[in-house]
């Protein structure tokens, strides 16, 4: 039985993203979340002079707009560097700021200002990142939002 929710990671298939949050209803089975939150899902690559990694996000959003999840991260130019960032922050019509809180080894935690090109389902994604004392961090991506309940 899982207290906290599962997040299952998403893939790119054909352009459009893929998966689900769940979370453990007690019995076993898996069922939506509760109340109106709803799961953002980031697809894209964070740039800096130098380095370049590809991104995968899955960020639940309350009701209130606080966020929280994680950002699986990919080296494009190291091989087998990868890991995790938890992130937590706020979320709010066409913006996300996120703050990193923990990284796995060989990672940074940064901060990070999107920007929504879209719609309150999907659509593209850019930012900034603050990155070793400044915002030199670039990235960019699609977006989708799900509630919880969908699948």
């Amino acid at each position: 039985m899982f207290e906290t929710p599962v997040y299952v990671r998403r893939t790119s298939i054909g352009g459009r993203l893929t998966g689900a949050h769940v979370r453990s209803d007690g019995s076993g089975s898996a069922s939506a979340g509760e109340g109106s939150g709803r799961v953002l899902f980031l697809f894209g690559a964070w740039r800096i002079p130098g380095d370049a990694f590809s991104l995968e996000a899955t960020i639940a959003v309350g009701a209130d707009g606080a966020a929280s999840g994680p950002i699986w991260w990919r080296a494009e130019r190291t091989p087998g560097l990868s890991g995790i960032e938890e992130v937590r922050g706020r979320v709010s019509v066409g913006s996300v700021h996120l703050d990193g809180v923990k990284t796995a080894r060989g990672l940074a935690c940064d901060r990070y200002r999107i920007t929504l090109m879209g719609d309150d389902r999907s659509g593209a994604f850019d930012g900034i990142s603050w990155t070793f004392g400044s915002w030199q961090g670039r990235m960019e991506g699609k977006y989708e939002f799900w509630r919880r309940s969908d699948g």
